[in-house]
């Protein structure tokens, strides 16, 4: 096999999956930071006057909370999944989360109180300009227990799905 051109494919395959990373909108080039999703959430919810603080380190979790607000006196946190976060059914219509996204919801749930709310970057794609699902999303998260964790769903209206996690450990 020649070299140069394995390492010219390499180059290229390297570059292709850097532009495909950079246009993901969920993807944060540098860890620590937050992604451009995170950012356009975060933005859409302090404009319906919630406060919303960005990559919370919580104790007992080795990993930072993308998103925690406070509306009307009521937290949750907001965990903002990429496609890495999801599994395409073969219909090429329906996902769920993969398992590991399932176990980090289950260890969050263990270590905050506060209700886990994950949103798929499609979904914030479809809704991002519909100012009501959003307002409606906040009324209805405020109402949701300690300790449970959602994923958010629906077009047009918002759908708050329970995530059934068996808390790890």
């Amino acid at each position: 096999m020649n070299c140069s051109l394995t390492r010219e494919f390499a180059q290229r395959s390297e570059r292709h999956a850097r532009i495909s990373l950079q246009s993901d909108l969920s993807y944060s080039v540098e860890p620590g930071r937050t992604s451009q999703l995170e950012a356009a959430v975060a933005q859409l919810l302090e404009r319906l006057d919630a406060r919303v603080y960005e990559q919370m380190e919580i104790a007992g979790l080795n990993h930072p909370l993308d998103l925690s607000a406070v509306y009307k006196d009521k937290s949750f946190h907001i965990e903002c999944d990429g496609c890495t976060h999801l599994v395409k059914l073969c219909n090429g219509k329906e996902m769920y989360l993969n398992g590991r996204t399932m176990f980090q919801s289950g260890l969050i749930q263990r270590v905050v109180k506060a209700p886990l709310v994950r949103l798929p970057s499609y979904v914030f794609g479809q809704n991002k300009r519909n100012m009501g699902y959003w307002k409606e999303f906040l009324d209805q998260v405020i109402d949701v227990p300690e300790r449970t964790s959602l994923m958010l769903l629906g077009t047009g209206r918002p759908e708050l799905m329970p995530i059934n996690v068996n808390c790890p450990i």
